[in-house]
């Protein structure tokens, strides 16, 4: 399963077309899972491992270079692969999931949710399927009218 802000977003403009949820609550609920789920550059700061200073010149070597915060922390050897991947284990263990604020908040039940997943997915990959088969159908006109 896809497990990305795009989708969480994506999922809950599919709960307010089907009634679930209000736009109010979906910004309210993603407003709420970004205060929760604390970012990486937070949680170095938060666990001290990392002073505000490191962090600022690892963001500006992020934006100069044009590379992502990992790179840049472990470029400028202020941590190294093994203490990023511990502290991102750390903050997945902690994430909350999108489904789950809404079982938590009783908008939503698990078993509703679980069907409206289901739902959702099998939409999306309809669609994929449909875009490959007119992709396909693209191509062949495209290469029929070469001839």
């Amino acid at each position: 399963m896809m497990d990305s802000v795009f989708y969480h977003v994506h999922f809950g403009q599919f709960l307010v077309s089907r009634g679930f949820l209000t736009s109010d609550m979906l910004e309210g609920i993603l407003r709420l899972q970004t205060e929760i789920n604390v970012a990486f550059d937070l949680s170095v700061l938060q666990h001290e491992v990392l002073g505000s200073e490191k962090i600022k010149l690892a963001v500006d070597y992020q934006k100069t270079n044009g590379v992502s915060l990992h790179e840049a922390l472990i470029a400028l050897n202020l941590l190294d692969k093994d203490t990023i991947a511990e502290i991102e284990e750390r903050l997945q263990e902690n994430d909350v999931k999108f489904g789950e604020l809404l079982v938590k908040k009783g908008i939503i039940n698990e078993g509703e949710i679980k069907v409206l997943l289901e739902e959702y997915e099998t939409g999306i990959k309809h669609k994929r399927f449909l875009n490959e088969v007119n992709l396909a159908l693209f191509r062949k006109d495209v290469h029929s009218q070469r001839r």
